[in-house]
């Protein structure tokens, strides 16, 4: 829900304008539940088929995020080498930030990857959609972004919503 869209009718309808940018979005994330079903059925079964596993959920995860990693750095270097060499020529000159990226994005999939293995997907769904709502008030409180404003009323749903499947 953006009430801050620029495009669309007026009114409340304009929050559910749906453009080019609205549908991708749309389709990330019925891909993310998705993917999120099938690294826990992918963690249930590495563990079952290495009974050393069991004793350490842990290392069935940091095994399962490696091999995602590696497939994700296979194609996305591939793409990047076939459709914009130049970015990729930018490495050097920006591998400090691109460092600590990787390292916020390890430990992310590393803490949801271990969250879909100790509990149902939807749960750990839910509590991992407040990094959204902290993505916001960091905006508002440290950059003083004002923009961000108009992002409370999907906050409040965001919210409502996890409330909603953690009482379930």
């Amino acid at each position: 829900m953006n009430v801050g869209r620029e495009a669309g009718s007026g009114g409340w309808r304009r929050a559910f304008y749906l453009d080019c940018g609205g549908v991708l979005a749309i389709v990330c994330a019925v891909i993310l539940v998705i993917c999120s079903f099938m690294i826990k059925r992918c963690l249930q079964a590495l563990v079952q088929a290495n009974p050393h596993l069991q004793d350490s959920t842990f290392e069935a995860v940091v095994f399962t995020s490696f091999l995602v990693t590696v497939t994700d750095v296979a194609i996305l270097t591939t793409y990047l080498v076939l459709r914009q060499p130049s970015q990729l020529a930018q490495v050097r000159r920006l591998w400090t930030r691109m460092f600590m990226v990787g390292a916020a994005s390890l430990t992310t999939s590393l803490t949801s990857y271990w969250a879909f293995s100790l509990t149902l997907v939807a749960y750990a769904a839910a509590v991992g959609q407040i990094e959204s709502v902290l993505s916001v008030l960091l905006g508002l409180m440290i950059w003083c972004e004002d923009e961000v404003w108009r992002q409370i009323p999907g906050m409040a749903l965001l919210i409502g919503g996890m409330i909603l499947v953690l009482l379930a």
